[in-house]
C-alpha cells in the first residue's frame, strides 16, 4: 500500500488586519419643502425665483367622478357584484353612504339587493351563497346607517332577502 502524507502547512502570510467599527449616527428626519427643489442653473446659481413661484395647482379632477347619474352608475354596477367582488362591496357601500347622492338613489340601490345580480325571476339554489351573504352585509350595516332613509331602505332588502332565502330552502 503506498503511504500518503499531506503537505506541510505553509505558514499563514496575510496578516489580519483590525477590524474597525464605523458607527453611523441617523440623521435627523428632512422637512418637508416649502416649494418644489431648486435645480442649478447653468452658471452653478440655484434658481431663487422658482421657490418664490407657488406649487403648481393639482390636475383637474374628473367632473364625472362628482356627477350624481354617474354615481349612481357606479352604485348600481357594483350592486350587481356584491357578494361576488370585494371591491364591489366597498364602492357600493361608499355610494350609498355619500350623501351629494338623492335620497332616492340611495335608497333605491340598497333595496335592489333582491334584484340586481340575482336570477330574480328564476332563483336557483345557485343564488343562496349570494342572498344570504348579502344578508349579513345588511345585517352589518343596518346599524350604522347614515339616515333614515338609508335605515328604512336597509330593513325593506334585509325582509326581501330573508323571504329569497326562505323560499329557497323550501325547495
Amino acid at each position: 500500500m503506498p503511504k500518503t502524507t499531506q503537505a506541510p502547512k505553509e505558514p499563514d502570510t496575510q496578516e489580519q488586519l483590525p477590524i474597525e467599527e464605523v458607527v453611523v449616527e441617523p440623521e435627523p428626519p428632512a422637512t418637508e419643502p416649502a416649494g418644489p427643489p431648486t435645480s442649478p442653473q447653468a452658471d452653478g446659481q440655484s434658481n431663487t425665483a422658482a421657490q418664490a413661484e407657488p406649487a403648481a395647482a393639482p390636475p383637474e379632477r374628473d367632473s364625472r367622478l362628482d356627477d350624481p347619474a354617474a354615481k349612481e352608475q357606479r352604485g348600481r354596477t357594483a350592486l350587481a357584484m356584491i357578494g361576488r367582488n370585494p371591491e364591489a362591496d366597498e364602492v357600493w357601500i361608499q355610494i350609498i353612504n355619500d350623501p351629494s347622492l338623492s335620497a332616492n338613489a340611495r335608497s333605491n340601490l340598497i333595496e335592489d339587493l333582491n334584484e340586481d345580480g340575482l336570477s330574480y325571476r328564476n332563483l336557483t339554489s345557485d343564488d343562496l351563497p349570494v342572498i344570504k351573504y348579502r344578508i349579513e352585509l345588511v345585517e352589518g350595516l343596518r346599524p350604522y346607517a347614515m339616515d333614515k332613509t338609508n335605515a328604512d331602505a336597509f330593513q325593506e332588502a334585509h325582509k326581501d332577502l330573508v323571504n329569497m332565502a326562505n323560499r329557497l330552502a323550501r325547495q
